[in-house]
């Protein structure tokens, strides 16, 4: 919008700067038998114009647009400066109040002393309310962005010229001083060496049209601590199908890795302590489908298949009737303990006591899972 805002100052430019050399060149002095008075041109022009010397003068536009206050808007008019372009508000003869810009530019007589003055009005209440608009977006995108911590950069592919904001030259790991050639390389040069086949596959990818948005995550090369940042963005094309420009950000999450990673090593070590858990463990979902069973679980049953399987398929009928029957009282009655005998692959009766309780996953569904104790080992 301030392109056309610029544009709609330069025509009203180029219409004042027309009518001056009209002026000039068909009046020698205000008053003769061809005045501008009559000039059917400056009454069909759309834009309101008029002219002080001592004689005045306004159009049917300036008239159509102020009615009989015409006279005393031209009194007003008149106290602008003259050197300059001025921007004010009038109220129009329908009582709307309305952003104008104004141009003067001085009358000359034949030989060229100045007699007077002209004036031109260009409406730019629409094009000021767009602009308005846009620096309210603008505002409001800045505020997200530095909620979000984010920095943009914007990269001109036919330019071969790449734009970082002062958020993102922090992020990237650049000092506030420091001088950055502005080119692609300034930013690939700062991936690790790990991550920069990655980056270079989803750029190309989403350059080829293959993908809807840039998005990939990738470690700062020689940052200490290490350094996290994802980086998302998005090419526009022209009409041959070929990038054109590219425009994005540059987000740190570096703690959002380290908290991953955290997560990460606890599972890993509830995950070894189930493991190497010296009593049977296992979850299982509540139609008694096992979903995980450990590793003394397994080697109980002799390393038999055991995925989605259920207790009637892994033991005997009175055994996997015991095992149906504490779930179902574990599940619906909240009774976590009970006594179950199993039949060993060798042969021998051991008794345990089953604590089961039910859990729910991340997507609600409840679930059941349990450890043992023996409490007695004979033979059959």
């Amino acid at each position: 919008m301030n392109f056309l805002l610029i544009l709609s100052i330069a025509t009203g430019c180029l219409c004042f700067i027309l009518l001056a050399y009209i002026w000039y060149l068909k009046k020698d002095k205000i008053g003769k038998k061809n005045s501008l008075q009559n000039d059917l041109f400056l009454d069909n022009l759309s834009l309101p114009y008029f002219y002080k010397t001592d004689l005045l003068y306004y159009n049917k536009a300036f008239k159509n647009a102020f009615g009989i206050r015409a006279k005393e808007v031209i009194s007003e008019l008149m106290t602008y400066p003259k050197n300059e372009s001025s921007i004010l508000e009038l109220t129009f003869d329908n009582g709307i109040k309305k952003s104008v810009q104004l141009f003067f530019t001085p009358l000359l007589d034949s030989d060229k002393h100045p007699i007077g003055h002209s004036g031109i009005l260009v409406d730019v209440s629409t094009f000021l309310r767009n602009k308005q608009t846009l620096v309210l977006k603008k505002e409001r995108m800045e505020f997200a962005l530095d909620a979000l911590e984010a920095g943009t950069w914007d990269w001109d592919i036919e330019k071969e010229n790449f734009f970082f904001s002062k958020q993102s030259r922090m992020i990237l790991g650049y000092d506030e001083d420091e001088k950055i050639i502005p080119n692609l390389s300034s930013w690939l040069n700062l991936v690790h060496p790990k991550d920069i086949a990655s980056v270079n596959e989803a750029l190309a990818t989403h350059l080829n049209h293959t993908t809807s948005l840039f998005c990939i995550e990738h470690r700062i090369r020689n940052s200490e601590p290490l350094q996290w940042v994802r980086v998302q963005g998005k090419a526009f094309f022209n009409h041959a199908g070929k990038a054109t420009r590219m425009i994005g950000t540059f987000i740190d999450i570096t703690n959002i890795k380290n908290e991953e990673e955290m997560k990460t090593q606890e599972n890993d070590l509830f995950h070894a302590f189930f493991e190497h858990l010296p009593s049977m463990a296992f979850i299982k979902n509540k139609t008694g489908n096992y979903l995980y069973l450990n590793t003394a679980y397994q080697q109980f049953i002799g390393f038999k298949p055991w995925h989605m399987k259920t207790a009637h398929e892994l033991f005997d009928a009175k055994t996997a009737k015991q095992i149906g029957e504490s779930d179902r009282l574990a599940l619906y009655e909240g009774i976590w303990e009970h006594s179950i005998d199993f039949k060993t692959p060798m042969g021998e009766k051991e008794t345990k006591i089953m604590y089961k309780f039910p859990i729910q996953n991340n997507q609600g569904e409840k679930l059941l899972c349990g450890f043992s104790v023996t409490i007695n080992k004979s033979l059959y």
